[in-house]
């Protein structure tokens, strides 16, 4: 099967099918964002978290003005996918992107237990890739993952990171044959270096 590497299998695409997988996975689940309120469902950002205006509309800062962790505080609950890194060995090889998942809640109980929120997600998140580890047609979730839970200095929000990695297809490699045409894959490995 021949794949357009131009749509539709990019790391791009990857990262923006990943978000839309978390955000269906998480859209029943219920809890409270920076004002208390109950909502349902996670808002999920590729790579960057959006910027806010100052002051944002409804939302009472802080003691000392508003700050970029209030522009964080009042987009909870959020998850942010970051794409942090991607790598290939050998020309037979896919790449390997690697992901860190954020997840952030809100939970003001005194009881000050808002990890058990982000450990849940984090978990809800990574079972998901080890039932069924193929996203999309093109993509694999590699069995190595890690959670991080944060120790929070500021309850009410917690947060948690999962790393993930993925194969991405990659083009097959192309060399100059003798006659001055393309040949592919492992027959252009005994042609190496070029001839002259």
């Amino acid at each position: 099967m021949k794949t357009d590497f131009n749509t539709g299998c990019t790391e791009v695409d990857l990262q923006l099918t990943l978000c839309d997988e978390i955000k269906e996975l998480l859209a029943q689940v219920h809890t409270t964002n920076a004002n208390g309120d109950e909502v349902v469902g996670f808002s999920v950002y590729p790579q960057q978290l959006p910027q806010l205006a100052y002051p944002p509309e409804g939302f009472e800062p802080q003691e000392g003005g508003v700050s970029a962790a209030d522009d964080e505080e009042q987009l909870v609950p959020y998850v942010q996918v970051v794409m942090e890194s991607s790598e290939t060995e050998r020309a037979e090889d896919p790449w390997i992107v690697s992901f860190v998942i954020v997840v952030a809640v809100h939970d003001a109980d005194d009881a000050n237990q808002g990890h058990r929120m982000v450990s849940l997600m984090l978990e809800r998140i990574a079972n998901r890739f080890i039932v069924r580890p193929l996203l999309g047609r093109y993509w694999m979730a590699q069995p190595h993952m890690r959670k991080e839970l944060q120790v929070s200095d500021y309850p009410p929000f917690y947060y948690g990171t999962l790393q993930i990695m993925f194969t991405q297809p990659k083009q097959a490699r192309e060399d100059y044959s003798d006659d001055g045409g393309f040949i592919v894959g492992e027959r252009a490995a005994g042609l190496w270096p070029f001839p002259e």
